[in-house]
């Protein structure tokens, strides 16, 4: 018949074990023998085993032109006649690439005034200080701005609103997305693709 030891008694056995390198407390207080897998592991394990999880993909959205990153894509699509370049920001649902909040529309004619500074955009990076730096007025309420509010420079495109409690000052709004440095240089250099796109 099993004897069953006290608490203590176990615990004692374990850390003498464990000052000869034969066991390993982890930080749940469970124990195992040196060389076997701790349950985290064995589960970590298994979830590889059973397939990518449900928050990961490697699909693109679609009528995606280019990728900006893993969740950031350019797109073009039409509505209501008027074709749009969609640059947005995407989440993962259920295994599928939805749109997000983070992102803006353009008409085609914003499209072309984002390229018209290039150089005034890439200069005006390295400097880039928490007050919006404005380069290219997109249209009345829209903007490309270089910011930086301490997570590094960003070229923001934007639409404004008027506060009119602020004397009719324009603000910026939640519709826009930030893009880095990177980004927007890949935004830049598929240029010739999106406009290949737009004219189908």
């Amino acid at each position: 018949r099993a004897t069953k030891l006290e608490k203590k008694v176990v615990n004692s056995i374990l850390y003498k074990l464990a000052s000869r390198g034969l066991a390993v407390k982890h930080e749940d207080f469970t124990w195992t023998a040196k060389g076997a897998p701790s349950q985290a592991k064995q589960e970590a394990g298994a979830a590889g085993a059973a397939g990518p999880s449900s928050n990961t993909t490697t699909a693109k959205p679609e009528n995606a032109v280019v990728a900006l990153d893993t969740r950031r894509f350019v797109s073009v699509s039409s509505f209501h006649g008027k074709s749009l370049v969609d640059i947005r920001e995407f989440y993962v649902d259920g295994g599928e690439l939805k749109p997000g909040k983070k992102g803006i529309s353009l008409t085609t004619e914003q499209w072309e005034k984002l390229g018209q500074d290039i150089d005034g955009v890439s200069n005006s990076l390295p400097g880039a200080t928490k007050e919006a730096k404005t380069i290219v007025d997109l249209s009345a309420k829209r903007r490309l701005s270089v910011v930086n509010l301490g997570g590094g420079p960003r070229v923001d495109i934007r639409e404004y609103y008027v506060a009119e409690k602020e004397g009719g000052a324009l603000k910026p709004g939640k519709k826009g997305i930030s893009l880095t440095a990177d980004q927007w240089e890949k935004l830049i250099a598929s240029t010739e693709a999106v406009n290949e796109a737009l004219s189908r």
